[in-house]
């Protein structure tokens, strides 16, 4: 916390007094001195403080970053399976298109046979139905590009003449994931616990500060100089005489002391309410953040099962259809 100041002043004066002698002065001072402070201001962990704040702030900023980038490639990869979803859905309604145009045209090929206009007409609906659905899932796949490249934002990507095409298949395996093991990684590898860790590191170092400013000052001063005077305004030769003389000294103690001190109680009131403030942030943050990990592991294990039952279900809806359709062929 030491101080060091060197100065060189150089100046003119004159009077009308008659006590003034030399008139036209010519001066010059070269003055060193060092200031060392005994209690505030004083030690390395103090006047680093700033350093070590200036730090922290950089790797909260690097962490606000990697939380924001993080949330940037999620979105992608949703909007590119949301993509993935449109198009398995298109080729769905595409086929039961097909399949309603060629039952429409089975039933108008035995008109007068065994099929009403009533049924036709039904069956001309359905048609128009299923066509105002493709219609549908086309716009809803040109939507799911048009939100891939504006996340993207390649200049070199036009949605004008682009098609997307999903290379990534669905996993047909279970992965299994653990809760406890999920949360654990998730509370290492998160940004925003890092984030929320250090700001409660840079609190506690700006309580460290406040304390240590609660103490009086006390500052040691050494002092020397030189000084040359010439008349005539001489100012160079006043410049030189300061190297040719003995240097004078001085040593001193600065004291001062507030009274009451109540500023700097104050500070360090209030920055022990910010570490209490942030370390509840903290705990906060983990709490969530443990919430949606178990929700998301949750959602996983929930998922798997929906789809083995949908699966299931869509098996059984595909025989009942093939046995609907056999039986109505050999009717």
């Amino acid at each position: 916390g030491g101080r060091i100041e060197v100065g060189q002043q150089i100046g003119h004066q004159n009077t009308n007094s008659t006590f003034f002698l030399p008139n036209d002065q010519g001066t010059a001072r070269l003055n060193l001195s060092y200031t060392q402070p005994l209690l505030r201001g004083r030690g390395y962990a103090y006047n680093t403080s700033l350093v070590v704040l200036a730090k922290i702030d950089a790797d909260v900023a690097h962490d606000e970053f990697l939380r924001q980038l993080q949330s940037h490639l999620l979105e992608i990869t949703r909007s590119y399976w949301s993509l993935y979803l449109e198009r398995g859905t298109y080729l769905q309604k595409q086929q039961v298109y097909e399949l309603a145009r060629a039952t429409l045209a089975e039933i108008e090929g035995r008109r007068g046979v065994d099929a009403v206009e009533n049924q036709i007409a039904r069956a001309r609906a359905a048609v128009a139905e299923r066509r105002a659905d493709l219609i549908r899932s086309q716009t809803a796949i040109q939507n799911a590009q048009e939100r891939i490249l504006a996340l993207v934002n390649d200049p070199g990507m036009k949605a004008d003449h682009l098609e997307m095409i999903p290379q990534d298949n669905l996993l047909a395996e279970r992965i299994p994931v653990y809760m406890d093991s999920a949360v654990h990684t998730a509370i290492q590898s998160r940004p925003e616990v890092a984030q929320a860790i250090k700001q409660v590191r840079a609190a506690s170092v700006r309580l460290g500060m406040a304390k240590h400013e609660m103490l009086p000052q006390l500052d040691l001063i050494l002092e020397t100089y030189t000084a040359g005077l010439r008349g005539e305004s001489n100012l160079g030769q006043a410049w030189v005489d300061q190297f040719n003389i003995k240097p004078s000294y001085g040593v001193g103690l600065y004291y001062e002391v507030p009274l009451g001190n109540r500023a700097a109680r104050a500070r360090v009131q209030r920055r022990s309410l910010e570490v209490r403030q942030l370390t509840n942030q903290f705990d906060t943050t983990v709490e969530t953040l443990t919430l949606e990990v178990r929700t998301a592991v949750r959602e996983v294990e929930t998922s798997w099962r929906e789809a083995q039952a949908k699966y299931q279900a869509m098996q059984a809806a595909r025989l009942q259809l093939e046995y609907i359709e056999q039986r109505w062929k050999m009717l």
